[in-house]
């Protein structure tokens, strides 16, 4: 049966497709550690962004959640419309869940991943894969729901991977296949797969994923997307397929690589990039944040331009919300479709340390 799109856009969903076929909406959720006393979480409405886009103050605080600050790589998105916090040391709970659609802070079970962890969630359950541990944590929804039952929150540890957390360069995620895919790179090159029901590790390939830290899969194209963070690459997003072929060897080749034609990130010399994160939204449409700094003279002179109002000197730092659609044109090139941007301060009182790394942003 083919697709419905809709009129207007040409996507699979837009706002109003999604309305009338009775889905969900789904919202960006930006963590910010700009409270005194841990992270404010924002939603962002993405319905107004332009082709160019004037600088805006982040909404209010939609949630905020008590924890150390500067501390982004331990949050995580996990059971559909729900945050984990896995920081070390909380005040109150081991593991913080933060329910976005009942605005509520439910106590979770404690991790056994307190040093640079990375989070795989699918479905009712989250992965986390750390230094000498990986482990599942399951979600039991049931009519009679308590947050402090033991059995509706749970960590399990599985077998360990076959290689060193701290040379993952890239990883994602196939939901229809139930695998995680891992890249490492070091002394040797390779791409490993954890099948979710065998609940096993094996060797899937001797490269690696084409593009930095998390990517997604997408089945419209039937690949994998992702964002290269290279010097040499930054900005390009990069695509592969992962398809194993009739060969004798039970690896999988080194598969076919395809890389944008132009940069996602802007291209104002004003503009110093620090970080991004990539989402996937659906059906090949994709969002970035991006963080970059504008200083001294070019920061007034830039941030005039585009809001009209004056700036003070020094160091200014803005969020770039980058959403776009990738498709194939006639010669079978990757393209980036329909690109629009919003553009908003980050606050002052934001930490340098998470300025400085990956946006904690979701797609949920």
């Amino acid at each position: 049966m083919p697709k419905r799109l809709c009129r207007g856009c040409s996507e699979h969903l837009c706002k109003n497709c999604s309305e009338r076929f009775g889905c969900p909406r789904e919202h960006l959720y930006l963590v910010v550690d700009d409270w005194s006393s841990g992270y404010n979480i924002r939603k962002i409405n993405l319905s107004s962004g332009s082709g160019e886009g004037a600088v805006q103050c982040l909404p209010p605080g939609f949630m905020n959640v008590e924890a150390e600050r500067g501390v982004s790589e331990f949050f995580t998105s996990a059971f559909g419309t729900k945050i984990m916090a896995t920081h070390p040391n909380l005040p109150e709970f081991p593991v913080p869940i933060i329910d976005l659609d009942r605005k509520t802070i439910l106590p979770g079970p404690e991790t056994n991943c307190p040093a640079h962890p990375i989070y795989f969630p699918v479905g009712n359950k989250v992965y986390a894969l750390d230094i000498g541990t990986f482990e599942v944590c399951h979600w039991q929804p049931n009519p009679t729901f308590s947050p402090l039952a033991e059995n509706n929150w749970r960590w399990c540890q599985l077998q360990r991977p076959l290689f060193s957390r701290l040379r993952i360069c890239s990883y994602a995620v196939n939901e229809q296949k139930q695998t995680i895919f891992v890249s490492i790179k070091g002394d040797t090159v390779a791409t490993f797969s954890f099948d979710i029901g065998e609940s096993m590790w094996e060797r899937y390939g001797q490269w690696a994923l084409p593009f930095n830290d998390r990517g997604y899969y997408d089945r419209d194209l039937d690949g994998y997307v992702g964002l290269s963070k290279d010097p040499e690459s930054l900005g390009y997003l990069y695509f592969c397929d992962m398809t194993r072929t009739d060969t004798d060897s039970r690896l999988c080749p080194c598969p076919v690589v395809e890389r944008s034609k132009v940069k996602v990130f802007n291209k104002n010399p004003a503009e110093i990039h620090l970080s991004a994160t990539l989402m996937y939204m659906h059906h090949s449409k994709f969002c970035i944040v991006e963080c970059v700094s504008v200083d001294d003279v070019k920061a007034d002179q830039a941030l005039h331009e585009l809001s009209g109002t004056e700036a003070s000197s020094g160091s200014i730092y803005m969020y770039r919300v980058i959403t776009f659609t990738i498709r194939y044109n006639r010669r079978s090139d990757l393209k980036v479709k329909n690109y629009r941007v919003q553009c908003y301060k980050v606050p002052r009182e934001a930490t340098s340390e998470l300025i400085h790394e990956d946006p904690v942003a979701f797609w949920l």
